[in-house]
Formats: C-alpha cells, structure tokens, sequence
C-alpha cells in the first residue's frame, strides 16, 4: 500500500474521531492528520493486529494496533477460554480488509502498538467485538483512553446479559474476575 507515514512525536496527542452511527462520535479538529486507512495484513488475536503501510512516529516505524477499550481473552502465549473464537471471528471480519485508524488524545506506543480506534464499514471494531461478546470492556489504564469506552461498556453489558460469545460459554478468570 505504501510507504510509512510520517507523524512527529510532539502531534501524537492530537485527537479526530469520527465514527459515523456510533453516538460516541466526536469531531475535533486534528492538525496533523486525516484518519489512516490501512490494510490489515494479520490479526494477532481479538485486540490486536498488524497494518500496512506502517506509521512511522519520531523514526520509529508502527505495524501494529491495539484496540482500545477492550480486553479480548488470550489466544497467543496462552489460551483463554473463546480465545480463538473471538481471534478467529475478528480475522474473519478485518484481515485483509482496508480500515480506518482514528488515533486518541492519549496516543500511546507501548510495546511496539499503537492504540487506535478502529472503523471498518461504519462500525467501531471495539464495540462490536464487545457487543458480540468476543471481548470485554477494558476499564485499568492506558487501553481506555477512547471516547468511545462507555459505549463498549455498555454493549459489553447487553453481551454479558444476553449470554454472547464468551459470556454464554466461559467461567474461567477473564470472564468472571471484575476489570472495574
């Protein structure tokens, strides 16, 4: 798709998120960026996988993102209990797919990802994960720094109620143990 795209470390906190049919939509102005499109080359497991072209910020080039809000169950040096469900269900959904990275006032790079919103055919990749019960609501640091957390939370509860995905099937520690 490209080469990587240049973005200086000091313009990372700047924020436009724009999701259209997700009433956490907010337009801010964003001085240093459209929203990304990027090819998503491999999916890692239900919060994670990896973009091209890459991003490069400050000389360091990113090919991988986060998904905010969430907390998928693991499904890569462990295995959690709809791990591979909810891996397989985003794979299904996303790889190799163009989607629309929207960064976040509290961008952040930690190991080796960058955490972004994600929007592929009008929907936010974190709420609908949440909502079909493939991953729950992430509510302990630097993972919810979107605007769009309360409305994973609140789908995550629809989830939970409704006895989706993991919900319906699991009792082990990522989905009984209180992430509040």
């Amino acid at each position: 798709m490209g080469g990587a795209m240049t973005i200086p470390h000091s313009c990372v906190g700047a924020v436009f998120v724009f999701l259209a049919g997700c009433s956490c939509a907010k337009s801010v102005e964003n001085p240093w960026h459209d929203p990304l499109k990027v090819e998503v080359t491999e999916v890692v497991d239900g919060d994670t996988f990896h973009f091209d072209p890459p991003l490069d910020i400050d000389g360091t080039e990113y090919e991988k993102v986060r998904l905010p809000c969430i907390d998928a169950p693991e499904n890569t040096s462990e295995t959690e209990c709809w791990g591979p469900e909810a891996s397989d269900f985003l794979r299904d959904w996303i790889e190799g797919k163009e989607v629309t990275l929207l960064f976040g006032e509290e961008a952040d790079v930690t190991y080796d990802r960058v955490v972004a919103n994600v929007q592929f055919h009008w929907k936010n990749v974190s709420i609908e994960m949440a909502e079909k019960g493939h991953a729950r609501a992430y509510r302990d640091g630097w993972f919810d720094q979107s605007a769009c957390c309360d409305e994973v939370k609140a789908a995550e509860d629809e989830a939970r109620d409704k006895g989706r995905g993991g919900w319906g099937e699991c009792d082990d520690a990522h989905w009984t143990d209180s992430m509040e």
